[in-house]
């Protein structure tokens, strides 16, 4: 959240189901690619 907040206007409900993405290391299902490509760990369908 420190790091994205600013430069790519990451929201608190984006970063929570990005980082539970990566905590559980499963894909993330989503419509709104454009909100996580710059997370390059974490995998977008």
């Amino acid at each position: 959240m420190e790091i994205y907040s600013k430069s790519h206007s990451l929201k608190i409900p984006d970063a929570l189901n990005g980082a539970t993405s990566l905590y559980y290391k499963i894909p993330l299902f989503t419509y709104n690619k454009k909100d996580f490509n710059f997370i390059k760990e974490l995998k977008l369908y």
